[in-house]
């Protein structure tokens, strides 16, 4: 077999196996889960509803263009087109990076409030599809209603707008000013506890130092009287003697004079 032979077939079995692994690329991409790309979007208000695409959504939040059909449901509900644009665009600010904010209690309130209003017929309820367009969403640690419905999982997202300035206003309320407050007074609280721990450890030793001192005290006066209570019987025996031999030299009779002979002075 000739060189040039050698090489066509070296280069066939590299374009074979090129063509092989390209394939089950493609194949394993295909099987892949994927996030489905939002389609429709439906619209509600009570018992009145329309449906549009996303791209039609996008284009009346962003510039106010109204197909027909998402303007006769205007005229036949109290919804103000100018109103409902900025709620959808209008961004909450996430405190911390969305993976974490979504696993706080917090973004647990925040999921629980939206689906009430953005959701599927087949999702209502369950916060998973929410939590999913929340972590695309929200990268930038920031989010709208509009982020959420194009990014949410599904191929069709209902908006119930009768419910969705309360709950927007509900959310934001919530994650950017109580929240925020709650965790200052927390960490305030938390620092006037430590501060009391620490007085109350301070006193405690106070009370011990004095409790040693007056411990120290009592068993000095202790001895102090045991000291006294032991000079007092004699200091009284020596009284009692005192006395006992003064009575004694008292009763003891006086010696008699001694008698005197006369001298004979006669002589």
């Amino acid at each position: 077999m000739s060189q040039i032979q050698t090489s066509q077939i070296t280069l066939k079995n590299l374009l074979l196996g090129s063509s092989f692994v390209l394939g089950a690329s493609i194949g394993t991409l295909a099987l892949s889960p994927q996030a489905q790309a939002i389609e429709r979007v439906r619209f509600t208000s009570n018992a009145i509803e329309v449906t549009i695409s996303e791209e039609e959504v996008e284009r009346f939040a962003e510039s106010g263009e109204l197909p027909d059909s998402l303007q006769t449901f205007f005229d036949q509900t109290p919804h103000v087109p100018d109103d409902i644009r900025s709620l959808l665009t209008s961004e909450l600010r996430l405190p911390r990076a969305v993976e974490d904010f979504l696993e706080s209690p917090t973004g647990e309130f925040a999921l629980i409030q939206i689906d009430q209003t953005i959701n599927s017929a087949s999702t209502s309820g369950d916060l998973d599809a929410l939590r999913t367009a929340f972590s695309i969403a929200g990268e930038d640690r920031s989010v709208s209603f509009l982020e959420l419905v194009k990014a949410y999982p599904e191929d069709e997202v209902s908006v119930d707008l009768t419910g969705l300035e309360d709950v927007y206003t509900r959310t934001v309320t919530f994650v950017e000013r109580i929240q925020p407050a709650i965790e200052t007074a927390i960490g305030f609280l938390q620092d006037i506890v430590c501060d009391c721990e620490t007085v109350e450890a301070t006193e405690a030793d106070t009370p011990e130092e004095s409790g040693s001192s007056a411990s120290r005290l009592s068993s000095g006066c202790q001895d102090a009287g045991t000291e006294a209570a032991a000079t007092e019987p004699v200091s009284e025996s020596s009284h009692e003697a005192t006395s006992m031999a003064e009575t004694a030299e008292g009763d003891r009779p006086s010696p008699e004079p001694a008698a005197v002979t006369p001298v004979d002075t006669s002589n």
